[in-house]
């Protein structure tokens, strides 16, 4: 929709809903949560990709690097004691997933800094 709430255009029609929509820099797509899983669509509503596998664990919070090449993400996983999250980096182009944190506690919510350098993000502790 445009900034004054008219002109509201619905862009998914997934069971189970969509979350955390972010604009890539271009404007030309938008990264979101559907379920689980990291998707990204054409502003237009055309071409939904799913670019992560993660079904089975809860992954959040998608946010662009500023140049559109990458998307930084956080998965959580779950056991019967606690829960865990890290931060994870995916191409859009070629779907690779690399986990950047590792730190033993829990990292949420990335925003990246306006330059692309810096990822900055939750901490939490983790309950044992």
């Amino acid at each position: 929709m445009d900034s004054g709430g008219t002109n509201q255009t619905r862009l998914t029609f997934e069971i189970g809903g969509t979350r955390a929509p972010v604009w890539s820099p271009n404007g030309r797509q938008i990264a979101y949560n559907r379920s689980s899983p990291i998707h990204v669509i054409n502003a237009n509503g055309r071409n939904v990709r799913q670019l992560t596998k993660h079904n089975e664990k809860k992954v959040l919070h998608p946010d662009w690097f500023p140049d559109g090449k990458l998307i930084t993400f956080n998965r959580i996983v779950a056991d019967d004691l606690h829960h865990h999250a890290n931060i994870y980096i995916v191409d859009p182009v070629t779907r690779s997933v690399k986990k950047v944190t590792d730190l033993g506690f829990n990292s949420q919510s990335p925003k990246r800094s306006p330059d692309g350098r810096w990822i900055l993000f939750e901490e939490m502790a983790i309950s044992i």
